[in-house]
C-alpha cells in the first residue's frame, strides 16, 4: 500500500499538485511508521526515512521550511541508529547524506550566521 501511495504521490508531485502530493507522501508515512513499530527491523526503520524524505521534499518546496527541517533530522537520528546497528558503509553513507540535508535547510533558514 504505500509504495502505491509513493507512485501516486510522485505523479501528483510531477503534475505540480504538491498539497495532493504531501497527503499521499504523508499516508504512506503513517503507513510506514506503523509497519515499523511492529516489526522493528532496520528495513522497517530505512523505509520510514525514505516516507520521511518524500514529505520533506516536499515541504521544502512548498516553503515550509520549519516543517522540512524536522522531518530531515529525525531521518539524522534514524540514520545514526541504523549506522550504530550496521555499521555498514551504506549506512554511515546515510548519516553523512542526513546532516547535509539538515545543513542544507539550516543555510536556507539563516543564510547570514556569523
Amino acid at each position: 500500500m504505500s509504495v502505491s501511495l509513493d507512485k501516486v504521490a510522485r505523479i501528483e508531485e510531477v503534475r505540480g499538485d504538491l498539497e495532493a502530493a504531501l497527503a499521499k507522501y504523508g499516508e504512506s508515512l503513517e503507513i510506514r511508521r506503523r509497519l515499523a513499530e511492529e516489526l522493528g527491523t532496520p528495513e522497517s526503520l530505512s523505509d520510514v526515512s525514505v516516507s520521511l524524505d518524500n514529505v520533506a521534499r516536499i515541504e521544502e518546496a512548498r516553503g515550509d521550511l520549519e516543517a522540512a527541517l524536522a522531518k530531515y533530522q529525525e531521518i539524522h537520528e534514524n540514520m545514526r541508529r541504523l549506522a550504530e546497528e550496521l555499521g555498514t558503509p551504506e549506512s554511515l553513507r546515510g548519516v553523512s547524506v542526513s546532516l547535509d540535508n539538515v545543513a542544507r535547510i539550516e543555510r536556507v533558514r539563516r543564510p547570514y550566521l556569523p
